[in-house]
């Protein structure tokens, strides 16, 4: 096998570990991203909950502190909201990154089949080349001995 296969395929093995990181990086992002989600979405569901639950007296210091726990988790929920923004701008990132490596190794891969390719082509052409020396040889012997 040649040096620039042997070479090739050393990066190949170093461009599969890069592609795993890169996906490793992009499901942990995405299970970030899932979990901030749901974290927003039990926000949402308190948030309306608070809002349509009468069922309670109102004296107006409840009514005070109902409305500034509705501000508190409207904010907490407006903070949460941007969490998940900023995990799906780098979930997006990640991805596109794990497509990046995996495109380079689709490449690597390709490449390294079409050395393996050639070479085995240049093997077969030897040993016809070999094959076709010895029936000469072979031929010009039994007609010296003719």
């Amino acid at each position: 096998m040649s040096t620039s296969v042997q070479l090739l395929e050393k990066c190949l093995d170093i461009q599969q570990q890069r592609y795993r990181e890169a996906m490793k990086k992009a499901l942990q992002s995405e299970q970030s991203l899932n979990q901030q989600r749901d974290q927003l979405t039990y926000l949402q569901q308190a948030i309306n909950d608070y809002r349509t639950d009468t069922n309670t007296q109102v004296t107006p210091m409840s009514v005070v502190n109902l409305i500034r726990f509705r501000n508190l988790l409207q904010q907490v929920a407006d903070l949460q909201h941007q969490r998940v923004n900023r995990g799906e701008e780098e979930y997006n990132q990640l991805s596109l990154q794990a497509a990046g490596e995996h495109r380079k190794l689709k490449a690597m891969e390709k490449l390294l089949e079409k050395m393996h390719q050639k070479s085995r082509l240049k093997l077969v052409k030897n040993e016809q080349k070999m094959l076709d020396d010895h029936a000469i040889r072979q031929y010009i012997d039994q007609r010296q001995d003719a």
